[in-house]
């Protein structure tokens, strides 16, 4: 009876990545064995205080090893914790990726401690229509317009409705159709 009631059974498959204690030892009280579930690996992320309205849970990601720069890898933000930490002098936000391994891919490949470049996708939009951000005028209240450049070469101002944005690019939901040319108000001179 107490041989059977001195089984562990760990809560998840894994593999075991270290035991503290040798049999006949006595067991402190700290972590007696590590496991770890190489079939759904984790990330832990970090970043900037400015870029944390884009780390929510949900969102998607892709991320690139250092070691491995060929394959990217896709995943899931599954944490985002609620509090900022000071780190090299700046205030970060910290999380964890769940990584969604394909097919081709292989946990085997992936070791703990391996640095990596995460992206997070905050938004994103198919078969938009973009302008460059300089071609936006930004006419207050939310209201923005481009000029578009007819057959002639002539400009003519157009209020549209701006959905998501980049640091380049912004997407146009009505006001603007896909092959419409847009100033952006730059002249170049010769």
């Amino acid at each position: 009876d107490d041989l059977a009631n001195a089984s562990l059974t760990a809560p998840f498959d894994g593999t075991v990545l270290s035991v503290a204690g040798e049999a006949g030892k006595t067991a402190n009280t700290g972590v007696f064995i590590s496991l770890i579930d190489l079939s759904h690996p984790k990330v832990n992320f970090s970043i900037d205080e400015s870029d944390m309205d884009k780390a929510a849970v949900g969102n998607a990601v892709n991320v690139v090893f250092d070691a491995l720069p060929d394959d990217i890898f896709t995943g899931t933000v599954i944490e985002v914790t609620p509090s900022l930490i000071s780190t090299g002098g700046y205030q970060v936000l910290t999380g964890v990726i769940q990584i969604e391994l394909s097919d081709a891919q292989s946990a085997d490949k992936l070791i703990e401690g391996l640095n990596a470049s995460v992206e997070i996708v905050a938004a994103e939009a198919k078969n938009a229509v973009l302008v460059p951000l300089d071609a936006l005028r930004d006419l207050g209240d939310g209201t923005y317009s481009v000029f578009v450049v007819d057959a002639l070469g002539g400009l003519k101002m157009r209020v549209v409705t701006v959905g998501i944005r980049d640091d380049y690019y912004a997407q146009v939901l009505t006001g603007l159709e896909g092959g419409e040319t847009v100033s952006t108000g730059l002249v170049e001179t010769k």
